[in-house]
C-alpha cells in the first residue's frame, strides 16, 4: 500500500496547508462564527437603542463602551487563529516555495528519496501528532514542529491520492 509522491511546493499549497492545520475542529468550527454573529447583532441593537433613546444618559453610552470592548475581544478571539495562520504561512512560504520533494508514504512512515531512488530519511508515523486532510491537501505536523505538506498534485492518480488519505487517516493518531 505504498504511495509514491513527487512535486514542487507552491505558495498556495503552503497557505492552504497552514490554514487547514489552524482551522477549528469539531463543533468549534461552527460555533465560533455563530458566537461572532450573535455578538455583532447584540452590539448593533445596543448601539441603535442607545442612539435612539430619548434619555441619552452617560450611563447608556458607558454601557455601549463596555460592550464595545467585549465585542472587540470576541472579534479578536474569532480572528486571531486566521491572523496567526497567515503570519505563519508567510514565514513558512519562504522555506517551502519552489522546493521539490519526492518520496513514498509507506507503513514505516514518510520516506524521502534521493534522485537515485535511495531512501534519504524516514519520518515514522509516530512522530506526527496533528493531521488535516482536505479535498486537495494533506497537512501533517511533527512533534518537533516540522510541517509536511502533500498537495493533491503530488500524486499521479486519484487512486494514489485516495490511498495516501487512507494511509494518513490510519497511521497518524492525533494528540488530544
Amino acid at each position: 500500500m505504498d504511495v509514491v509522491f513527487q512535486g514542487q511546493y507552491t505558495s498556495a499549497d503552503v497557505v492552504r496547508a497552514v490554514l487547514a492545520l489552524h482551522q477549528s475542529a469539531g463543533i468549534w468550527r461552527f460555533l465560533r462564527p455563530l458566537i461572532l454573529a450573535v455578538a455583532v447583532i447584540l452590539y448593533a441593537s445596543l448601539v441603535f437603542s442607545a442612539a435612539t433613546s430619548s434619555a441619552n444618559s452617560e450611563y447608556s453610552w458607558a454601557r455601549v463602551a463596555r460592550h464595545s470592548i467585549t465585542l472587540l475581544l470576541i472579534v479578536y478571539w474569532f480572528v486571531s487563529p486566521y491572523v496567526k495562520a497567515y503570519g505563519l504561512a508567510r514565514k513558512v512560504k519562504q522555506n517551502y516555495q519552489g522546493v521539490r520533494v519526492r518520496g513514498i508514504l509507506s507503513a514505516r512512515g514518510v520516506e524521502l528519496l534521493f534522485s537515485s531512488h535511495q531512501v534519504e530519511d524516514v519520518i515514522p508515523w509516530q512522530k506526527f501528532y496533528r493531521k488535516r486532510i482536505t479535498a486537495d491537501i494533506i497537512s501533517l505536523l511533527t512533534l518537533e514542529g516540522a510541517l509536511w505538506i502533500f498537495p493533491r498534485s503530488f500524486f499521479k492518480t486519484d487512486q494514489d491520492w485516495k490511498r495516501a488519505q487512507e494511509l494518513v487517516r490510519a497511521r497518524v493518531a492525533e494528540a488530544r
